[in-house]
């Protein structure tokens, strides 16, 4: 079931992306082919509307893939800061993980 909602985030179907988030499954089931998760298969995609249904139902942003890649490696700069800005609460683990590899910690 937890590929189908990778699946469906590739291809932007976002009633089928609300209604596995209502359904509670795994938001950070990763594949094992790849270890892309549904919100790395969004930003990869440029899906920002899926993207954000992701970020606000609590997908872990710190979540990377086999090339050590996280979500926020596929999206602009600019579209990291204004989610940055719009979920602060859902960033803050994420920003001090990044913070964090910056210093060496």
């Amino acid at each position: 079931m937890e590929n189908f909602y990778i699946l469906q985030a590739f291809y932007n179907n976002i009633k089928t992306v609300e209604k596995l988030i209502d359904l509670k499954i795994d938001l950070n089931y990763q594949d094992p082919s790849n270890e892309y998760t549904a919100l790395i298969t969004t930003a990869v995609q440029g899906y920002y509307e899926a993207l954000e249904l992701l970020i606000e139902a609590g997908a872990d942003l710190t979540l990377k893939d086999k090339a050590d890649c996280d979500f926020s490696n596929y999206i602009p700069e600019f579209k990291l800061e204004e989610y940055k800005s719009k979920y602060p609460e859902q960033f803050k683990d994420f920003i001090l993980k990044h913070d964090s590899n910056k210093f060496g910690l």
